[in-house]
């Protein structure tokens, strides 16, 4: 039983490594406390392979840019923003956004292997705000829906097959019957 048990927690193991990931793209400006947008946006692990374009539902849904003013910028309208993007054979990055009132708008450009670039945002008066800055990005493991399965699996199996874990009916010594 003891191989068994063995066997199935290298598998679970195996599995969960074998999961495929996210990846969060974060901005930056070379000087942190001056930073004046914060922006994020999410890739599958599809579109990170060569050839392929961010174009998912969860990179146009997950782009968030915060401006300085605190207007929040999304991807989620398809009427009124545009974004595109890919790693490979150049990475870039391209996004043209609007706040609620589609009033405002900002742009952003970032290409080359740290997707330097820059964001704009254009304000009705005719002013805008700069930042020179670049996107990192990191991978967001996660683990598959098999591996959290087997791992279900094989804890329900140990506690039935453990003594003391899942007490049978009439097996608790310790109740007594209440007396008056």
């Amino acid at each position: 039983m003891k191989v068994v048990r063995s066997l199935l927690a290298i598998a679970v193991l195996c599995m969960t490594f074998n999961a495929r990931a996210n990846w969060l793209f974060k901005w930056h400006y070379i000087y942190p406390q001056f930073q004046k947008f914060q922006g994020s946006f999410e890739v599958t692990d599809a579109e990170m392979q060569p050839g392929a374009t961010f174009d998912s539902d969860l990179f146009l849904n997950s782009i968030s840019i915060t401006s300085p003013e605190g207007i929040t910028y999304r991807g989620d309208d398809p009427s009124w923003s545009d974004a595109y993007g890919s790693l490979a054979p150049t990475p870039q990055i391209f996004m043209n956004l609007h706040d609620s009132s589609h009033s405002i708008s900002l742009d952003v450009f970032g290409s080359g292997p740290t997707f330097e670039g820059n964001l704009y945002e254009f304000f009705p008066g005719g002013t805008t705000v700069t930042e020179h800055g670049w996107w990192t990005y990191q991978q967001i493991p996660e683990p598959s829906t098999t591996a959290l399965f087997v791992a279900g699996g094989m804890i329900f199996l140990l506690s039935k097959s453990s003594t003391g874990l899942l007490q049978k009916p009439g097996q608790d010594e310790d109740r007594k019957p209440c007396q008056k």
